[in-house]
């Protein structure tokens, strides 16, 4: 059981990770504004 536990931890880490990596990826290589547009809107609504 613990073992199946850490294995889903580890998954969800890996693809937490790439998905940060291709944000950056599209920041600074391909600079097409993908990270800016999922940064939250902040202020009034």
């Amino acid at each position: 059981m613990l073992n199946r536990l850490v294995t889903r931890v580890d998954r969800d880490m890996w693809l937490a990770g790439a998905h940060a990596a291709a944000a950056i990826f599209h920041h600074l290589v391909r600079k097409d504004g993908v990270l800016l547009a999922m940064k939250p809107k902040m202020g009034r609504r």
